[in-house]
């Protein structure tokens, strides 16, 4: 049997940029074309969540990070069996949880205690970019100022890989995760560029509650499998969910709200509750939706979605439906990408930029 002595063919498909999405639930490593803005592989894992206390969410810091080594690990080895040179990444990007505190030794590099997932935390980079730094709310939280990250641009090198496969890239890109219904900075491209600002909004459980379903109740071994178990009835038969596990985010702001399922009857089944699941997230997106119109003025006309739960086809039909406008899903980490590329002055011609997704109406 002879051995494969296929080699990785340098520049094949162009300088390729490399993201880092680091998120409550998952991490991954997504490796993308800078010429196509093509996703050429990525790797994903799941994290776990911690709950020492009622109202309390840890992640163990240690675990976060290892699983960012092995999403990277695991995508440069796609790459090389694809015959593509990993050699070809030229940067690396960053989105994380702007909303989770780590605290770490800066000479020795380790954590000194489980993140902290929280809803008013800042990021635990040494040099943390302004969206992650507007999160923080330092002026309710008792942090000293001199172990605050640095302030920096959503765009310039922050520093350079020291391990692993991608020894020496650099890292010159940051991009924010969502927060609450604030008026928000967007992104400042640049040290010498504007800052742009947003209203935004967030609810604290989506995702988390089918994790719940999945992992509590043991309803789903999956959580893909959420949507078939809810297209099993026609409706949540009078059953509605409140995920409140850890209070109500916007437009409540009430952290002693807690979780209610009502409207059970005797026909109630697990689809009914796994349909009300669903239209629990809808309806906390509607209220945002609402209060974001009532805030600006300004009219929505459609609703562009992004994120693993945009997969769900189900979910985006009850989440137009009861936001009363169109639901356009872009092609999974289309957008994402530009966003990146963007940060990383990598933007694509706009010949050369992804078409629509999926829209349901």
């Amino acid at each position: 049997m002879l051995a494969d002595t296929s080699i990785p063919i340098s520049g094949r498909l162009g300088p390729l940029v490399g993201a880092v999405d680091q998120g409550t639930s998952s991490t991954r490593f997504l490796v993308f074309s800078a010429t196509t803005g093509e996703v050429l592989t990525y790797h994903q894992v799941e994290v776990a969540q911690h709950y020492p206390k009622e109202g309390w969410v840890e992640q163990d810091s240690n675990e976060l990070l290892k699983s960012v080594h092995t999403c990277i690990l695991k995508a440069v080895e796609n790459l090389k069996s694809l015959e593509i040179d990993p050699g070809d990444i030229k940067a690396v990007g960053i989105t994380n949880q702007r909303e989770t505190t780590i605290v770490w030794d800066k000479t020795t590099g380790l954590p000194l205690c489980n993140a902290i997932v929280g809803s008013e935390s800042s990021s635990g980079l040494q040099s943390s970019d302004i969206t992650h730094q507007e999160a923080t709310g330092d002026e309710d939280i008792k942090i000293p100022m001199s172990v605050l990250p640095e302030i920096r641009s959503s765009s310039e090198i922050y520093g350079y890989i020291t391990e692993g496969p991608l020894l020496g890239i650099p890292i010159s890109g940051i991009v924010q995760s969502e927060h609450g219904l604030l008026t928000t900075v967007g992104y400042k491209l640049g040290k010498k560029s504007p800052t742009i600002y947003a209203l935004e909004g967030s609810v604290a459980i989506a995702g988390a509650a089918v994790t719940w379903l999945r992992d509590n109740l043991h309803v789903i071994k999956s959580s893909t499998d959420i949507e078939p178990l809810a297209k099993k009835v026609k409706d949540s038969g009078g059953v509605y969910f409140v995920p409140a596990f850890s209070g109500l985010f916007a437009p409540y702001w009430r952290s002693d709200a807690r979780g209610t399922i009502c409207g059970l009857t005797q026909a109630s089944t697990s689809a009914h509750l796994a349909r009300a699941v669903l239209e629990a997230v809808c309806f906390q997106t509607r209220e945002i939706l609402d209060a974001m119109q009532k805030d600006s003025g300004i009219t929505l006309n459609k609703l562009q979605v992004d994120g693993g739960m945009t997969c769900n086809n189900t979910l985006m039909q009850l989440q137009a439906d009861i936001a009363g406008v169109p639901v356009e899903r872009e092609m999974r980490y289309e957008k994402w990408c530009m966003a990146v590329q963007r940060c990383m002055d990598w933007e694509l011609p706009r010949d050369k930029q992804p078409g629509p997704g999926t829209t349901h109406a």
